[in-house]
This record gives structure tokens, sequence and C-alpha cells, in this order.
């Protein structure tokens, strides 16, 4: 979607506005207001009734303090130049849902679920439908391979960005492999913006993404290599998919990122982290997430990642548990920055090591094969037990449920989209959610 360009440094230099102010800084609030999308009344420089409405709609929608006084938070949230994600379309006399669906190439679904319109409501003339925009990016894993490539293109009208993990980490910092000239011929044709994803597996068979950052050696010979790849290789943008960070590694790993942002300041770069600790972890950790949030362009919150959602034994976390992960997350970092991990294949937990990630169908394939299907737990996860050769052990699957109920999360929290992984091995069945849910935007880059 269009993006608003802030240009006027609007932080410490405006002043608090309320109800009844009058300007210069009142008629710039309502400008800035109509630019995102919100309804202020005439641009007149007044703080009537209407400017009070729009200011508190977008304190909803960025997660600020609901007060109607547009003071310091307000304008910094102005001054970050977020993108416009928020569209009012005022009815026309004879509109339908499928008028506007086909205009805004969004599904019908996902109109009356969006403004919770009943089934078969008649729209009246000059009422208002509020659409929401999503950066939803899909993360197909390496190697891709031709089936895997077509993947993404059945379900482009769901996808903004493809994250490649199209590189792998040595142990000495340095980088290997790149990516199909034809993956990127198909990202531009379908307006895709095209990341580089490097993970930190921790499978123990290249580089440690999390302790290369934190060192100055390797770090140095790991921007090299990526500055390499960055210029060979038409990249738009950088995924690191860091997971859980480790006790006493939190300031290393802060550094290193603001070592890339520093090489490479025109490359968005994404981080992919764990939710913040809570607890006494919480107290002496020394990873600071507000600051990360200043740093970078968008913040994963990584419960794609099996060894961040499941709780210690390989319990499946409780509906509760996964919205507290979301709202520290979305406290410690401005919520339009946040992409909410979701996964779409399965794992296999064992007795002992952290879980396997397995494709979907994989998983069910194991299952039909022992005669198994799987069944559901109460907190809307999908359990299959194999005991059958090399495929033994007790599998994890993230179903239709687990999905609807996340888009939800991400709605009403406003956060910027979701990041869905890995795209390929998964039910397909999933992308019928997420396209009645979802109106994903484009990049056209």
């Amino acid at each position: 979607m269009e993006r608003v360009a802030i240009k006027i440094s609007l932080g410490g230099g405006r002043r608090t506005l309320r109800r009844g102010d009058e300007g210069e800084d009142v008629r710039l609030l309502q400008e800035k207001l109509a630019s995102f999308g919100y309804d202020a009344g005439e641009i007149d420089g007044r703080f009537g009734y209407l400017t009070e409405d729009a200011l508190i709609e977008f304190q909803r929608d960025h997660r600020l303090r609901v007060d109607a006084v547009a003071g310091p938070e307000v304008w910094a949230a102005l001054e970050a130049g977020v993108p416009r994600r928020r569209v009012v379309h005022e009815v026309k006399p004879g509109e339908r849902l499928a008028d506007l669906a086909r205009r805004y190439d969004i599904s019908v679904d996902g109109i009356r679920w969006m403004n919770r319109l009943r089934s078969r409501v008649r729209l009246l003339p000059g009422s208002r439908i509020v659409l929401r925009s999503s950066y939803v990016l899909a993360g197909l894993p390496a190697p891709a391979a031709a089936t895997l490539q077509r993947a993404p293109s059945a379900q482009r009208k769901c996808i903004s960005g493809l994250a490649l993990y199209a590189c792998k980490l040595l142990p000495d910092g340095t980088l290997e492999g790149g990516v199909d000239p034809a993956l990127t011929a198909q990202a531009r044709a379908n307006h895709w913006k095209l990341e580089l994803a490097l993970s930190a597996a921790g499978d123990g068979r290249g580089g440690d993404l999390i302790r290369t950052l934190a060192s100055r050696g390797p770090r140095r010979r790991f921007l090299g290599s990526l500055g390499e790849r960055l210029h060979e290789e038409r990249w738009d943008a950088l995924f690191l998919d860091i997971g859980p960070v480790p006790l006493g590694l939190g300031a290393g790993l802060l550094a290193g990122i603001a070592s890339i942002k520093r090489s490479f300041p025109h490359m968005p770069l994404t981080v992919a982290l764990a939710a913040p600790y809570d607890g006494w972890k919480g107290l002496v950790s020394d990873f600071d997430y507000p600051k990360l949030g200043k740093l970078v362009d968008r913040v994963a919150l990584a419960l794609h990642r099996w060894d961040c959602l499941l709780l210690p034994g390989g319990k499946t976390p409780p509906r509760e548990e996964v919205e507290r992960w979301v709202a520290r997350t979305a406290r410690a970092v401005p919520p339009w920055k946040v992409l909410l991990g979701t996964p779409l294949g399965a794992c296999r937990v064992g007795a002992h090591g952290p879980p396997v990630e397995v494709g979907y169908r994989a998983a069910v394939a194991a299952g039909l094969a022992a005669k198994r299907r799987p069944k559901p737990d109460e907190h809307g996860f999908l359990h299959l037990i194999v005991e059958r050769g090399e495929e033994s052990g007790r599998y994890v699957l993230a179903g239709r449920e687990c999905l609807a109920r996340w888009l939800a999360l991400a709605h009403r929290y406003r956060l910027a989209g979701l990041f869905l992984h890995p795209v390929g091995l998964e039910d397909r069945r999933l992308w019928d959610v997420v396209y009645r849910r979802v109106w994903a935007e484009k990049s056209y880059v």
C-alpha cells in the first residue's frame, strides 16, 4: 500500500494539543491524520469533535494511550513515517460488498470480518467501510525446488513479500549460496519484495548467527560477505531469523544489528525474535527491545519457530499465553513494526533435544502410513503419534483454528502483518483462512 512520507520533524518542537485549541499545529495535525486515512473534518486549524474522534482512532490503531491529546507520543508516531494501512470507503448508492471487493482486491468475507458485518447485510449510502491492509511475508525454505517456487504464485493475492533462505552462514562468518534468477523474476512479476533470510538454526552444521553478530571479528567477515551478496543479487530487504536470545549475548547481538544498519543504511531490516522475557529472565536480560524497535524497520515475533512457540517438554501454549507474548512485544516495540510469525508446518517432538521442523504434508503422510489421524488438543493444535521406523515420534501441527486465532490477534493489536513459514509444504486450506481475513498490501518494487 501507499507509504506516508513524513518530511517535517514533528517531535519535541510541537506543542501538546487538546480539543478547543487552534493554530497551525492543529492544522498540521489534521493534515497528517487525513493523510493516514482518518476523517478529521475540515482542515481549518480548529481542534473540534471530528479531529478528536480521528485522533482517538489513530491512538487506538497505534496502541498509544487513548486520551484524545496530541502529545509527544502522537507526534513521534506521525514522525515515524508508518505505512498507511487504513482506508476508509464511503459507500455510494447502489454499491455492494462485491463491488468493494473487486475495487480493492480483497475478499467479501474479509470486508465483513474487518467491519463486523452480518451475512447478507445491505450497505447504506453514506456509511463508512474501514479496510486495514497487512504486510504478509512468506518464508520459502532452501533449497527452493521448482515445486516450492510454484507454491507462492498460487497464493499471490495473499502475499506481499517473499523471504528466501537462500544462503547459509559458514563457521568462518562468510555466506554461501544464492538466489535462483527464476525466483527473482517471479517475485518481480507478482510485485513482491524479495528478502534475503538468514537463520540462527543452531543445527551445528553451519555458523552461529547470534555469536557471529555478537563478536567483532566474525562480524566483520560476515558484513563483508553480506555486502558482496547484496551487491551481486537484487535483494530488496534483509531478514534475520534469530529466535530466542541467549542470556548474556543480548548487548553484543544488538551491537551487531546496529552494525548492519550502519553498513547498509538503505536496506530495510527485519529481525525475528522470541517475545521479551518476563519474570527473573526479564530482569537479567541484556537485550533492549525498545532500542531494537527504533533501530530496525520491522520486528517479527518468531512464533513460526517451534523452539519459540512450544513450552518446555514440547507442550503447546494456551491461547492466553500466546496473547501475552503478543501484548509484551507490542508494548516493547511499536505495533506498526511488528509481524506475527505464524507456523504453516509441523514439528516432531522427541524425548530429548529441541523440536525438529518438518513439512505439514510430510507429517500427515507419516500419520497416514501409520494409520493415524491428527487429533486436536485443548489449545487448538493438532497432535499425531507415529510409531514407525525413523518417522517415529510425536508430531505437532498448527491447524486452521490456530491460524484464525492468530490472525485475530494481529488485527486486534493492529500489527504490521504476518510472517508465514514455511511456504510450499503446508496444508493449502490454510490459505483460505488467510484470504478471508487479510488484505495483503503490495509493494510495487
